[in-house]
């Protein structure tokens, strides 16, 4: 799990730099490292396409978009599809992710733009600060695994691993991290979450219209819902529900409790 807390959570930021060469244990990792670093200091700007996805079993959904980045802490990422739909908008004075609902959540603004993301797209984080992003790989087994090419062009590989995930990183020649490979081993079997960046240009000049966004008037400010409400007291009967999993299998509460004294059920939210 630790590999997905990583991609899904681009803001933690408690690991030190100190701990970074603990996972550098070649001169070929600790090259690719130091280029994935070298050209994000490099890069005042970004501009592409992007495409996140998620595999679960003979079932993929994905997302499609386009970003553009500046530093310290502009952004403005749209993507489409059954993955998600949002508007990732961040300036000087705000964080806003815009929701298909119609609703809009806010933070405040990191001065070197840390908190800006788009789900495990981590991408996006190495733009802004690459050594905080690859501090975080520190404790995990990290290893280049060699080349591979993909669409014609050559990639570095850099694995990584803990005890139930492993994830590839896919560098190009200049040091941009294009592919991103997760796959986490599940009990129904194994998740692959992915990330690419496409159509690429490096400090393009970004017209305040390259990153203007105007939220829609009749948005309404997403509201965390009282889940505590809900729970279900000792001793309470479970409602029934039956549903459809990522594999496309129904899950009900009577077939998942068949034989079992106890249920732990966790609606994961992925989207």
């Amino acid at each position: 799990m630790k590999l997905v807390r990583l991609m899904q959570n681009l803001l933690v930021v408690s690991l030190c730099l100190a701990f970074v060469p603990n996972c550098r244990a070649d001169s070929q990792l600790d090259a690719i490292l130091h280029r994935i670093e070298a050209k994000s200091a490099s890069l005042k700007s970004l501009k592409g396409t992007v495409t996140v996805y998620q595999v679960q079993g003979s079932t993929r959904i994905s997302s499609s978009g386009t970003f553009c980045l500046k530093k310290p802490n502009f952004a403005l990422i749209v993507v489409k599809g059954k993955q998600l739909n949002s508007t990732v908008f961040a300036d000087s004075k705000q964080v806003l992710t815009f929701l298909d609902s119609n609703q809009y959540m806010t933070q405040a603004p990191d001065p070197k733009g840390r908190n800006i993301s788009l789900m495990w797209a981590l991408q996006i984080g190495i733009f802004f600060d690459a050594p905080t992003m690859v501090s975080q790989f520190a404790g995990m087994k990290m290893a280049h695994a060699g080349r591979e090419t993909v669409g014609g062009e050559t990639f570095d590989l850099l694995s990584l691993d803990d005890s139930t995930s492993s994830a590839k990183l896919f560098v190009d020649r200049s040091g941009i991290v294009r592919r991103l490979v997760l796959k986490e081993g599940v009990a129904s079997g194994t998740t692959t979450l992915g990330a690419e960046i496409s159509n690429i240009r490096e400090n393009p000049d970004l017209a305040p219209s390259d990153l203007a966004f105007q939220i829609p008037t009749t948005a309404k400010e997403y509201k965390q819902p009282d889940y505590t409400a809900k729970l279900i007291g000792v001793g309470q009967l479970a409602e029934k529900f039956d549903l459809t999993g990522l594999d496309q299998d129904r899950i009900t509460l009577d077939s998942a409790g068949a034989g079992k004294k106890a249920i732990l059920v966790n609606f994961w939210f992925y989207g």
